[in-house]
């Protein structure tokens, strides 16, 4: 008996054995792929980012769409606000990047609004998914303490991955899709798939086919038949779900209708079902009774001439009903986005005006649903109990100065025309050659082109090119602008910041600057931004505002240098208050750090200038090779970080360096930094001492007038006599 129970046992067992042996051996030589939603970002230490393979859950035949580039920190402050914002394609944003997705103007409003509060705004949106992910996903998204949920999704029930009638994963067995979502984490399941899918794949779709034609497996699916109701029900299972687990966690969650282009946009196809009417006759009777000036009827014919077509890639209003039973039944605040866009669309009926084709927003549009969920966010005292009214303006106010280029609308206009040169929007039957035939009209519009038709070409790298074009040109501030846009895409990656703060050191605009700056997301680890956004407001003598600025920035000053900076801006802002008390107390902390130093003018312009990381440690290593009167290494070292960044004091360095050497290239070195930073003293002051040992006359004069409005008076003596001596006969 016991060894009958041994080998029953042993039998059981070792098949769990040998694919464990399996999983972990295929864990351990690297197969496969971790589809966890959030991984620790690779390039930016302490945060994590939306995993860029989670899509390989759902999608098996056709590429996995991507995911927007927000991080969060992976140790969540105690004061921070953290919303996560699920959807599909609509919520990433599609046509656009990142920076024009209804999340990101989001944050940037929040951040308006709340200055001195980290909130992070989390977009796990995707192309192409459904309701299914927003279930599977929210368990990861619970664990990572959200303050709020956000959510605008529906759209794909019937062909988005795991529809019902889609090529990924489609039909209507709810226990499969869930145990497959379970079993795609591991490693044995994942190459039992590939090898799976190699037997099965038959002929593949045309290259030129677009997404929506290859998601959709059934094309037809008519108003009421099973599949439509399916569609429906498992939208209704899914949220639940979602809705359910957040009020466990006592998550507050928001979510919104879903709007449609009812007007501009005629049914994909009709067909005959059951005692239903055709959906392009009501859609021409809709097209009438709008011409009669009936608009409430015709609203209401358009809607169900949208509802009865039966290619389903617009969400029917039984969607929208199962939105507001959800929100009644978990008390769940619902936000009325097709009244809001009604507001704003030609006699009250969503169309082209706001939407591109069948139901992504335009530009106007993003801006239009963010600004919806920034009141309903008020309303329900999000954030904060004390919202500041005043500073919540109308949405159409922030287009003209928001990250965001014509190479972004041009981009945007090439990928909805090369979406509507295929199916749905033509037969089936044609090839969709828009990319391949269309001739550009501009270097921008080329560039777009460049960035729709080529996977490997991201708009990204157009804009920096543009950017290039416009400076060659000139044009600082048309490049400037391009790095805008980039910042408001990528607002974790530093570079971008230089390089925008270098073309609007190059306009000469400290508003420019301000723009860039004010709403970094990690601007409070960089003491040199908090020290350029507090100069602005002391140039504008908002005292108090610059304080709170120079504050934060000695809270990230990392060596006494940047402290003393930070401190000695503090004193004047002090003085500026006329807190004298105040601004002595700050006197003696800089002391204890450095008893010898002396504070500035305080009419002295200062210019705090962006470096790269890699120039800074360059410079210092030349400084002391030249103390130590290693001049040629030292010159070396200069010109290593000029040609890394060309910086006002790398150039003055090195023309001391040069003077040192009797090298004559010296007075070329000390002009290019005086290019750079026209208002620094001791470049002035060095560039007189040189023009007149140089006896040049010309040059001498020209920068002795220039000290004159920068220097001390007793220096400008100094020089002035030093320039009499040597040039006796031609006073300045």
């Amino acid at each position: 008996m016991i060894k009958r129970i041994s080998f029953t046992v042993i039998l059981v067992l070792l098949p769990l054995i040998l694919f464990l042996l399996i999983e972990l051996g295929l864990r351990w030589s690297g197969y496969g792929n971790n589809l966890s939603l959030f991984v620790p970002s690779q390039g930016h230490k302490g945060y994590y980012e939306v995993n860029p393979l989670v899509t390989k859950r759902f999608f098996s035949q056709n590429n996995p769409t991507s995911p927007g580039n927000d991080l969060f920190l992976i140790h969540k402050p105690e004061n921070a606000y953290r919303i996560f914002v699920l959807g599909s394609s609509t919520t990433r944003g599609f046509p656009y990047d990142m920076n024009v997705s209804f999340s990101r103007i989001l944050y940037y409003r929040l951040k308006e609004l709340f200055p001195n509060r980290p909130v992070e705004v989390v977009n796990v949106a995707m192309a192409a998914i459904n309701s299914y992910a927003l279930a599977d996903y929210i368990d990861e998204i619970l664990r990572q303490q959200p303050d709020a949920i956000l959510i605008y999704a529906g759209h794909n029930e019937y062909y988005g991955a795991m529809g019902v009638a889609s090529a990924e994963w489609g039909g209507n067995v709810r226990w499969v899709k869930k145990l497959h979502l379970t079993l795609i984490h591991l490693r044995t399941y994942q190459l039992m798939q590939k090898v799976v899918l190699g037997i099965m794949s038959g002929k593949q779709k045309p290259t030129t086919a677009t997404l929506m034609q290859r998601m959709a497996k059934q094309k037809t699916i008519a108003y009421g038949s099973p599949e439509y109701k399916q569609g429906i029900e498992q939208f209704r299972q899914n949220m639940d779900e979602v809705l359910s687990k957040a009020k466990k966690h006592k998550v507050p969650v928001i979510i919104s209708e879903l709007v449609s282009n009812v007007r501009s946009l005629a049914p994909f196809q009709s067909m005959a079902y059951l005692n239903y009417p055709l959906a392009d006759a009501i859609f021409k009777e809709a097209r009438a009774t709008e011409e009669k000036g009936d608009y409430a009827n015709a609203r209401q014919l358009y809607y169900q001439a949208k509802d009865l077509d039966v290619i389903r890639f617009r969400a029917p209003e039984d969607i929208n009903k199962v939105i507001h039973d959800l929100g009644r039944k978990w008390n769940v605040p619902v936000i009325p986005m097709i009244s809001v866009f009604e507001k704003y669309s030609l006699h009250g009926i969503i169309g082209a005006e706001l939407i591109l084709e069948h139901l992504h927003p335009n530009d106007r549009g993003y801006f239009l649903i963010a600004d919806a969920f920034l009141h309903a966010m008020k309303d329900q005292h999000l954030v904060s109990d004390h919202w500041d009214t005043l500073l919540m303006k109308p949405f159409d106010a922030y287009l003209k100065n928001w990250g965001y280029t014509a190479l972004d609308s041009l981009a945007a206009d090439k990928t909805i025309k090369s979406l509507m040169a295929g199916w749905p929007f033509q037969p089936e039957t044609v090839v969709n050659r828009f990319l391949y035939t269309y001739h550009p009209f501009s270097l921008e519009d080329s560039l777009a082109l460049l960035s729709v038709k080529y996977d490997n070409l991201s708009l990204t790298q157009m804009h920096v090119e543009l950017a290039k074009n416009y400076e060659k040109a000139g044009n600082f501030e048309k490049a400037f602008r391009e790095y805008l846009a980039l910042v408001y895409t990528h607002p974790y990656e530093l570079n971008f910041y230089i390089e925008g703060l270098r073309l609007a050191d190059l306009t000469k605009s400290d508003t420019l600057s301000f723009l860039l700056l004010k709403d970094m997301p990690m601007i409070d680890s960089l003491s040199f931004a908090l020290m350029r956004l507090g100069k602005f407001q002391m140039k504008h003598r908002q005292y108090s505002a610059a304080l709170n600025y120079f504050k934060r920035a000695l809270s990230a000053a990392k060596n006494d240098n940047d402290k003393i900076y930070a401190l000695e801006a503090m004193y004047f802002a002090f003085l500026g208050m006329d807190k004298k008390s105040e601004a002595k107390r700050i006197l003696f902390q800089i002391h204890e750090i450095n008893p010898d130093y002396k504070i500035s003018s305080p009419e002295k312009k200062d210019v705090v200038v962006v470096v790269d990381p890699r120039v800074k440690p360059l410079i210092e290593e030349a400084i002391q090779k030249a103390r130590q009167h290693q001049f040629k290494e030292a010159a070396e070292l200069l010109q290593q970080s000029i040609q890394i960044q060309e910086t006002a004091f790398a150039f003055q360095v090195l023309g001391s360096v040069l003077f040192q050497m009797k090298d004559p290239g010296a007075f070329a070195m000390l002009e290019r930094a005086y290019q750079l930073n026209p208002t620094d003293e001791t470049t002035i002051n060095n560039l007189v001492v040189l023009a007149v040992m140089q006896k040049n006359f010309q040059k001498a004069r020209f920068y002795l007038e220039k000290y004159k409005n920068v220097g001390q008076p007793d220096q400008y003596a100094n020089l002035q006599a030093m320039f009499n001596k040597a040039f006796p006969s031609k006073r300045p």
